[in-house]
């Protein structure tokens, strides 16, 4: 039932996958009961709470638009040569900067990017109630993940689900969106601050903008 009703709710299918994942285990070994997993809870608590604000989606979107966000990932962008991840709010006109923390540095690039969009949403998602918030990214693996809910990279998932939850948790639409290299001008900066050209660039960029540094700590 659940997973007909991700048919109009593509953030479903996340919280649907491992529900279906745990189920399928509990058939190969054909125990008499089943423990649920913590995990599957927590995607039965989503459902619930998305169920209750969220129907399905009407014709009609009455929600107010919000900040447009650029975010960015890079390998070793980051002081001392870490992964780093950056997002700049054009609407608060406010941005961060930092590393990946080191438990995770071993990550695909996809899943820095994805790292930048919690710490996003962690940052700026209480401010976001009621609104639809134009999202760009430049790496298109992550895209499509937060477009169709689909990924067979089991730790990818997690980071979408804990992004999603924050997304119901503050009532905001994420709207995710491609922007190429060559165009992300202030986040791509962001997340190379270690290259001093790239630290210039920036504050060429936001000079006398007023912009305001958001400090966040890299515990994830």
């Amino acid at each position: 039932v659940l997973n007909h009703f991700s048919g109009c709710n593509r953030k479903g299918r996340l919280f649907v996958s491992r529900m279906l994942s745990d189920l399928r285990l509990a058939y190969k070994d054909s125990p008499k009961s089943v423990k649920l997993s913590e995990g599957f809870k927590m995607d039965l608590n989503w459902w619930k709470k998305c169920m209750t604000d969220n129907n399905g989606y009407s014709i009609l979107d009455h929600r107010q638009a919000g900040s447009i966000v650029t975010l960015d990932a890079s390998s070793r962008g980051e002081v001392g040569q870490l992964p780093g991840i950056g997002a700049f709010n054009f609407h608060r006109n406010e941005y961060f900067h930092c590393p990946v923390p080191a438990n995770l540095q071993n990550l695909d690039i996809a899943d820095f990017e994805l790292l930048a969009h919690l710490v996003t949403a962690r940052v700026w998602g209480s401010t976001w109630t009621g609104k639809s918030i134009p999202g760009y990214t430049d790496n298109e693996a992550c895209l499509y993940l937060l477009k169709n809910g689909r990924t067979d990279k089991p730790f990818r998932l997690q980071i979408a689900r804990e992004f999603w939850l924050l997304e119901t948790k503050y009532d905001f639409e994420w709207k995710p969106n491609y922007i190429s290299t060559k165009e992300n001008h202030h986040s791509d900066a962001l997340s190379r601050w270690g290259d001093p050209k790239q630290r210039e660039k920036f504050y060429d960029l936001i000079k006398d903008t007023g912009a305001k540094e958001i400090a966040v700590d890299d515990s994830l």
